[in-house]
């Protein structure tokens, strides 16, 4: 299954060891165009997050939907031309539309979400319903304070794949919403120990992305120091 084969490097992906998880993408092959239309897009999502510009310029003209999504996602975060920015997110928008493509798609519900359309953020999410777009959806009702909506796609996450990183997060996330952030920091430690930012390197601390949710998580249970 795809799914299983890029596993590893979706959960590294998500839980922000993004320079290990470009490394895994240039290191793997994926067994079918799909799956390696994903690799592709997550390669170039790691060059978004770490940030690496120079290789996203590269990609505005790639074959890869997903890559093209990056490196129009980037001119919209760092343009500081703001004609540029609004042809960007048109051309994004018109991408996800045409090429029905998931990270496609998920890029142009990030886009709306910056922009306060959350309403129009979500129903984007829903045109696939993949465990990181159901993710996606949590994050976004909890920016806009729903959580009752943001425990029910939870609830409708749960049983398909619970192991995932993507699925834990926001789990965690939502706990931190309803107030249970000793879960929450449980969930963050576990994700810690199990993905360190570098292979064989069993460091406490985790990536940036789960220190910030251990700080957040020890906040809330009054743990100051």
């Amino acid at each position: 299954m795809a799914d299983d084969e890029l596993q590893e490097v979706r959960d590294n992906f998500y839980v922000g060891n993004f320079q290990k998880a470009l490394q895994l993408c240039e290191s793997s092959s994926a067994s079918n165009d799909v799956a390696q239309g994903e690799l592709d897009a997550t390669l170039a999502r790691c060059c978004l997050s770490i940030p690496l510009f120079d290789r996203l310029k590269a990609m505005q003209n790639s074959e890869c939907p997903g890559q093209q999504a990056a490196a129009l996602m980037a001119v919209i975060m760092k343009s500081r031309n703001e004609q540029q920015k609004v042809a960007a997110k048109e051309k994004l928008a018109s991408l996800a539309n045409q090429t029905h493509d998931m990270t496609c798609s998920m890029m142009a519900a990030i886009s709306l979400a910056m922009d306060g359309s959350f309403k129009e953020a979500v129903q984007q999410t829903k045109a696939h319903p993949t465990q990181d777009m159901q993710a996606l959806c949590v994050f976004m009702c909890l920016s806009c304070n729903q959580v009752a909506m943001a425990e029910r796609q939870i609830a409708e996450m749960a049983g398909n794949n619970d192991d995932s990183a993507t699925f834990r997060l926001a789990t965690a996330a939502v706990k931190l919403a309803t107030g249970d952030p000793e879960e929450a920091y449980l969930t963050y430690c576990d994700l810690c120990t199990q993905f360190p930012p570098v292979e064989g390197e069993d460091s406490e601390t985790g990536s940036v992305l789960l220190q910030t949710g251990k700080a957040l998580a020890n906040m809330q249970r009054g743990m100051f120091s």
